[in-house]
């Protein structure tokens, strides 16, 4: 059951800005097309 899990965060290096940036999963999801829910439903 996706979304229902913990919120797992991971860190990523940003060229642009220079640094490392951390990043969840909600983060993730809420720029992610939800693709997947308009196929599934």
């Amino acid at each position: 059951m996706e979304g229902s899990g913990p919120i797992i965060s991971h860190t990523y290096f940003n060229p642009s800005l220079d640094k490392w940036v951390l990043q969840t999963n909600l983060l993730s999801k809420r720029r992610a097309p939800p693709a997947h829910f308009k196929a599934s439903h």
